[in-house]
């Protein structure tokens, strides 16, 4: 697998990202994406959201504006216990 870098470009696909944000440490949040249904957006527009401890917020929020990416991290193989 290669080596991860640290981008301060935000994410553009859903995934698992590690995210380094000035209020904590290093974590690993995952990217989903939503289609809008037209109620605060135009419908069908597509919107990245953060997923990680506290509650959902769009990628392009001030809170995540001077943060730094990896990623993204691919998701472990189910065993077959």
């Amino acid at each position: 697998m290669g080596e991860m870098k640290w981008t301060t470009e935000n994410p553009t696909e859903p995934g698992w990202y590690w995210v380094k944000h000035p209020f904590f440490n290093k974590i690993i949040a995952k990217i989903y994406k939503y289609v809008s249904q037209g109620f605060d957006d135009e419908k069908g527009t597509e919107i990245l959201f953060v997923s990680e401890s506290g509650p959902s917020k769009q990628l392009d929020s001030n809170f995540y504006r001077n943060c730094e990416w990896a990623g993204p991290i691919s998701e472990p193989v189910e065993s077959d216990d």
